[in-house]
């Protein structure tokens, strides 16, 4: 796929954002870490308050999982509503899905107060199934979406044109283009009077008084409330890396000979496929995403974009494929996000762990957090409170997650590395053992070496290399660095160290 842009759809439509570099020590109401959906909608949505707000972002406002998402706006839940029930009860359950159909409300009516062009548009949705053996899930959700207040119907058929069994129809669903949407919301934001400051790093923070001081490369940052919005956030009072686990999801953008509905589809595979038209100007191509596994568990991800590749040739007339991107999400032991004040603390709150339902999960976490700030009721407060507990809903998968952070964390040094530096092609990488330790070595395009230490900053896993996204990426906890070594996604704060070989 060397010939496709490897890069999101949305980046032809929007240019890159350009704040500057904090370099100053500051004062604030409200400091907001983490550049995404729900950091930017927390932080407008107390700009509205009169909070004078300030938000940092690590990289740029484009290199994040919102500007790598498919801009799908739905109300369904990821791991299903009859499973939502049955771990959550009803009330609950209605709480938190008609808080997903809130928050597409949400994005809708900013859209239109700050004339945000994001290409937003009210379409249905379609859960369906290519076999007959899910037609009982479909039934089954079906009935468990009535029980919950939410209006959907049985089909026998939908729009696609390849076969299909039974599919349940959503309406007043909704799609739009995720990075227009942000990059509009920021302009809105620093238009009211919000600070955005990017490629700046929080370090650290404490607690001192009823203050926070968030402490960058360059500056400190004195702040009534601190929102940690950055996906992993380990806040020294609790550490909720070990119950979320880091995903990869894949994306084509594929060039059809014919149009489809202008809809949201996805199926019952697991992991699950879904697909939409790309934009009201571009009809005949299709965003179809799928093929997700866990960061760093596999050794290269272009395996995962045949699979869509052949998804997409076996269903559609492909005509070509100009798009192929991913993103990385993260997933909670118990399925649903963290969101809420850190217990211990009337100061810092975090958001975080959206698992495939970010665009609306971080939203709904967003408006919740700010309602927490600003002192107003919520009731989501207690469902996505991060200091929950649901021993029997998360300990199988919690088992599992710590088994293969025990398993990479072990074996990994044990390996048995390629030692050759010679054998290494032009913008590639591979772990060897250099002067005893474990190194992750890259080769640029003009033939130099950079050499790294191969443990992970945040915790000393080794990192796993994917050349086909040109990264090292952390199997353990979803650290990812770019072939030089820098941060690209945390929880590390700090590049790879480098490696003297001479």
């Amino acid at each position: 796929m060397n010939d496709y842009k490897h890069q999101p759809y949305w980046f032809n439509q929007v240019n890159e954002t350009n704040f500057p570099h904090l370099t100053e020590n500051i004062k604030c109401d409200a400091a907001v870490v983490g550049g995404g959906i729900s950091g930017l909608t927390a932080a407008m949505l107390l700009c509205e308050a009169n909070f004078n707000v300030v938000l940092i972002e690590m990289n740029t406002l484009r290199n994040g999982t919102t500007a790598f998402s498919t801009g799908h706006l739905d109300n369904y839940y990821d791991q299903e509503y009859c499973k939502l029930i049955k771990h959550y009860g009803l009330g609950a359950a209605k709480t938190v899905i008609h808080a997903k159909a809130d928050a597409v409300t949400l994005i809708e009516s900013l859209a239109a107060k700050y004339n945000i062009e994001c290409d937003f548009k009210r379409i249905a949705g379609y859960l369906y199934s290519e076999n007959e053996k899910d037609n009982k899930a479909i039934e089954e959700e079906h009935d468990c979406a009535s029980k919950i207040d939410i209006s959907t119907s049985i089909q026998t058929n939908n729009p696609l044109p390849f076969p299909k069994f039974k599919s349940l129809l959503f309406q007043n669903q909704a799609r739009f283009s995720p990075l227009a949407y942000l990059t509009g919301l920021a302009k809105a934001f620093t238009s009211s009077g919000g600070r955005i400051f990017e490629h700046t790093t929080m370090k650290e923070f404490e607690e001192k008084n009823d203050k926070v001081l968030i402490t960058t490369s360059t500056s400190t940052i004195e702040a009534g409330k601190l929102i940690l919005a950055g996906h992993t956030s380990l806040t020294g009072k609790i550490n909720i890396q070990p119950r979320i686990y880091p995903m990869l999801s894949f994306v084509i953008g594929v060039e059809a000979d014919s149009k489809i509905e202008d809809a949201l589809y996805w199926d019952t595979d697991v992991p699950y496929h879904y697909t939409r038209i790309a934009s009201t100007q571009d009809e005949n191509l299709l965003i179809i995403g799928g093929a997700d596994y866990h960061v760093g568990s596999k050794p290269d991800s272009r395996e995962s974009f045949e699979n869509l590749k052949e998804y997409a040739n076996q269903r559609y007339k492909v005509k070509s494929i100009p798009y192929y991107w991913c993103s990385e999400y993260f997933e909670s032991a118990d399925g649903l996000p963290y969101a809420g004040f850190v217990p211990g603390s009337e100061n810092v709150l975090v958001l975080a762990s959206y698992s495939g339902d970010g665009l609306t999960f971080g939203s709904a976490s967003a408006k919740l957090v700010s309602d927490l700030v600003l002192k107003r009721e919520n009731p989501l407060a207690a469902i996505f409170s991060p200091s929950r507990i649901k021993l029997l809903l998360s300990m199988p998968k919690l088992t599992k997650e710590i088994g293969h952070v025990i398993k990479h964390f072990v074996g990994d040094r044990i390996f048995n590395y390629e030692e050759d530096i010679e054998k290494l092609k032009p913008e590639e990488g591979a772990l060897m053992r250099i002067k005893n330790q474990t190194c992750a070595v890259y080769k640029d395009k003009d033939g130099k070496t950079h050499v790294f230490s191969a443990s992970c900053r945040h915790m000393g896993c080794i990192v796993q290399r994917n050349n086909n996204e040109q990264s090292w990426d952390c199997p353990c906890h979803g650290g990812r660095y770019d072939s030089y070594g820098n941060v690209i996604v945390g929880p590390p704060r700090e590049a790879l160290k480098k490696v003297d070989i001479e």
